[in-house]
Order: C-alpha cells, then sequence, then structure tokens
C-alpha cells in the first residue's frame, strides 16, 4: 500500500502519457512508397476512445486515483500531515524520520501510518 500512495503520487502524468500511447501509436515506417489505399485502414475517434476506455492501465490507475482522493479526503488533520511528510515532501522521508519532523510520538506516527494505509486497502478491496 506505500507504494500506491507513492504512485499516486504521479498517476496523472501516467494517465496522460498512456492515453497519449494509445492515441498515437508509433507505427514503423512504410518502405512501400507506391502501395495503395487498400492497405490503410481509417483509425477511427470511436476504436481510439474504446482504447482508451479498456486499456487495463488507464483503468488501474484511475482506480488508485479515485481510491486515494477518497482517503485522503477522510483523512485526519494529524494523519494528513504525517501523509504530506511522507509523501508530499521533496525529501523522501522514511516514517522513522517522521516523528523527528512532526510533534508525533514513535507510537503515533505508525499508528497513522496503519490508518492511513489500512484505509487505502479497504478503499481498493484488498482488505474487508
Amino acid at each position: 500500500m506505500d507504494l500506491k500512495f507513492e504512485e499516486f503520487q504521479h498517476v496523472d502524468h501516467d494517465l496522460a502519457a498512456r492515453e497519449f500511447e494509445l492515441r498515437y501509436p508509433w507505427r514503423p515506417t512504410d518502405t512501400n512508397v507506391g502501395g495503395g489505399r487498400s492497405a490503410m485502414r481509417p483509425d477511427g475517434a470511436d476504436r481510439t476512445l474504446a482504447a482508451i476506455e479498456d486499456d487495463p492501465r488507464i483503468i488501474y490507475l484511475r482506480r488508485l486515483k479515485n481510491a486515494c482522493e477518497t482517503v485522503i479526503s477522510r483523512m485526519s488533520d494529524d494523519q494528513f500531515e504525517v501523509y504530506k511528510i511522507r509523501y508530499c515532501s521533496m525529501v523522501n522521508y522514511h516514517w522513522a524520520d517522521i516523528e523527528t519532523i512532526a510533534p508525533f510520538s514513535h507510537g503515533a506516527v505508525y499508528r497513522y501510518r496503519y490508518g492511513i494505509l489500512s484505509a487505502l486497502a479497504k478503499e481498493l478491496g484488498e482488505l474487508t
């Protein structure tokens, strides 16, 4: 679950990149200069949109984004502060380092960690 919150930090970029890959796929250059039009198939907008909506990676990233945003909106102020220090800071702090930065005890940091990660697991359906 810890890795899923880390992945959430760049989920918008990953979604845009994957959608770009599906909209503009790389095709090898055509060396058949005199080829006829029968070999070319039109790439319809409906087919592109269906490919984007049915792509497993995009489905996973959207589900992750919705789950993380739901969990973040339900966090207490203390949990949100721990979340910001752990995942949103420029320095990659470990859980043990948070207690030196935030005014929380060692036990409190790990209780908040358990609450945050278990809420995400429940939201994703990985924990009942």
